[in-house]
């Protein structure tokens, strides 16, 4: 059966186009079609209230930008995941000015909705271990100098990031092609014994940096990324344990192995 030629508008057309429709949505035709206004208000709301979060909930006469609130809930309103809302509720709660004329953010925003929830949440894993490392080591790092930047490096044992469901072979390709991570390497290393440690090196860009400070509505201040306590997003998860190099984890395992045996 086929589609008549060109009369979309047609009885019969509608038909074939509604069985098409059912065919490829199958039950989520039915969310739809009955459930649409109420999903998109869910979504809505928990992005509001997480950016009136993000403001402290300060009665203020500062207004959003329009031209961001409007991308941020047409395209953060169908989900109702937590890091997803955390990212738009930050962009939101970033947007605010006394004119509400400030779209500064808003080609980090175009970023933001073009990435899933689990890059999303690799992200967001990768710059909170990098901001809490750098608030114990107490020094200033100027993150805006990409050079003093990428000296730095987070690496992860591959089944922590594995543990809290990311795919980092699949989802670091794209976050280094939109500029959020620098170079990065996943893979094996060999330790005393035989034994293998699987690991995952990431380097950070000043744009990652960026995003994650819009993402906790601290734009203005993402130049002071080293000295910001940040604190985590609620009920995300990040890896337990972190290392600056991958010498570093493969002695933490050797280290354990033999206390282990």
């Amino acid at each position: 059966m086929s589609l008549p030629p060109t009369d979309l508008g047609s009885a019969a057309a509608l038909g074939i186009v509604a069985i098409a429709t059912n065919n490829v949505l199958g039950p989520t035709l039915k969310v739809i079609g009955e459930d649409l206004k109420r999903v998109y208000e869910v979504g809505r709301d928990k992005i509001i209230l997480v950016a009136d979060r993000k403001n402290n909930s300060q009665k203020d006469q500062k207004r959003a930008n329009i031209r961001i609130a409007k991308e941020v809930f047409e395209s953060g309103s169908y989900t109702t995941d937590e890091i997803s809302a955390e990212y738009f509720g930050g962009i939101l709660a970033s947007c605010r000015s006394e004119t509400g004329q400030d779209d500064s953010a808003l080609p980090l925003l175009n970023i933001i909705k073009g990435l899933s929830t689990y890059q999303l949440h690799l992200h967001y894993a990768i710059y909170c271990t990098l901001n809490e490392r750098l608030l114990k080591e107490g020094k200033f790092l100027n993150v805006a100098m990409e050079s003093q930047l990428s000296s730095k490096e987070i690496v992860f044992a591959a089944q922590h990031i594995f543990g809290i469901n990311l795919n980092p072979t699949r989802d670091l390709p794209i976050l280094n092609e939109v500029g959020l991570v620098g170079l990065y390497k996943t893979g094996v290393e060999p330790i005393p014994g035989g034994k293998m440690v699987p690991f995952v090196s990431i380097r950070p860009t000043t744009l990652g940096v960026m995003v994650y400070c819009v993402a906790h509505n601290k734009f203005e201040d993402w130049n002071a990324f080293s000295s910001l306590t940040l604190g985590r997003f609620p009920d995300i998860e990040v890896p337990p344990i972190s290392f600056d190099s991958i010498q570093g984890l493969k002695n933490f395992v050797t280290a354990t192995q033999k206390n282990v045996d």
